[in-house]
């Protein structure tokens, strides 16, 4: 056997040992009702966060970005891409294959289902307004109607806003209120909903790497 070989060899023996451990990693849950939390953290803080798996909320980073105008108001124009690459590079991933900002506006009283978190990095950064937001741990997914959307996307058939909320009522979870320019990282294969307190700008932030993309497409066909 020729050195390239070898070299070939340890490489992939040496990768296979990564995914492996990502993929035991992911895979473990944490129920604790708990929540983090952290004010202007560092990007080790922040994996700290993720490595807890807590849902943990983030203060003191969306003031430091540069989408503010002469007022101190954030100015949507300023919400580009390369801006926010810059704002959430502490947040997502670290050498991300993946990444999408879903930037939405939602009325007062507005409200969601209970959706499963299927993205192994998945933050909620709050722009303007207030939100409610129900967390379900992993262990409260048998005890919620779910329902396959649209192939990956789970939902729930019920909402905890309305009467069908009487089908939930078996389910556990804890609320949290979020507030303008706070950030709440939602763990992996937890659940979540949230109401809007007051008319509300939100942004999703999604992020995959070249270890999680892979694991985290088994585990959806395997949902």
């Amino acid at each position: 056997m020729d050195k390239l070989n070898i070299i070939l060899l340890i490489v992939l023996f040496l990768l296979s040992i990564i995914y492996i451990t990502h993929f035991i990693f992911l895979n473990k849950t944490n129920n604790k009702y708990e929540i983090m939390q952290k004010y202007k953290p560092s990007q080790k803080d922040i994996e700290h966060l993720y490595i807890s798996k807590y849902p943990s909320v983030i203060t003191g980073e969306v003031e430091d970005w540069f989408i503010f105008d002469k007022k101190d108001k954030i100015d949507t124009n300023k919400l580009t891409k390369k801006v926010l690459d810059e704002s959430l590079s502490k947040i997502c991933h670290r050498f991300s294959l993946v990444k999408n900002y879903n930037i939405i506006t939602h009325q007062k009283n507005y409200n969601t289902k209970i959706k499963y978190e299927n993205n192994t990095k998945h933050s909620l950064v709050v722009l303007k307004g207030e939100l409610s937001v129900l967390l379900f741990n992993p262990e409260q997914f048998s005890k919620i109607d779910i329902v396959n959307l649209n192939k990956n996307d789970l939902f729930s058939k019920s909402s905890m806003y309305n009467k069908s909320k009487k089908n939930l009522k078996d389910a556990k979870y804890m609320e949290i209120k979020l507030h303008k320019e706070q950030i709440l990282l939602i763990p992996y294969k937890w659940l979540y909903c949230y109401y809007c307190l007051e008319k509300s700008q939100i942004i999703h932030v999604n992020s995959e790497s070249i270890f999680t993309l892979p694991i985290k497409m088994i585990n959806d066909i395997k949902k």
